[in-house]
């Protein structure tokens, strides 16, 4: 979660400088830093659908296995603790989105498209 944090804050600072003062170069970095926050994202997606397949498997503790009498609620709550790197994620990525059209927008009205 923290590299999701660090390239979704860096690439939200980079979209508003961007919104601000639109010029290509940002544009590159604007676009480079949302890249690295969508496989942040999907990388620690995977680490916590492992975690809990793994965890689900009775590896770590007997009575959270699947087999277990509350196994499948076990997954779920699992499985949606899984989501939170996407949440914060995408989040961050739309907020991105929103200041980097911005600056397109902007860019493209001084001409310079």
């Amino acid at each position: 979660m923290w590299f999701i944090l660090a390239f979704g804050l860096a690439a939200l600072a980079s979209a508003v400088r961007y919104a601000l003062r639109p010029e290509a170069k940002l544009r590159g970095l604007m676009l480079g830093l949302a890249l690295a926050t969508l496989f942040a994202s999907l990388a620690a997606l995977a680490a916590d659908l492992g975690a809990t397949f793994n965890a689900l498997a009775g590896r770590r503790l007997a009575e959270l296995s699947l087999e277990a009498p509350h196994g499948a609620l076990t997954l779920l709550t699992g499985l949606s603790e899984s989501m939170s790197p996407l949440i914060m994620g995408f989040a961050l990525l739309a907020l991105t989105s929103m200041f980097g059209a911005v600056g397109r927008f902007r860019e493209a009205a001084q001409g310079k498209s």
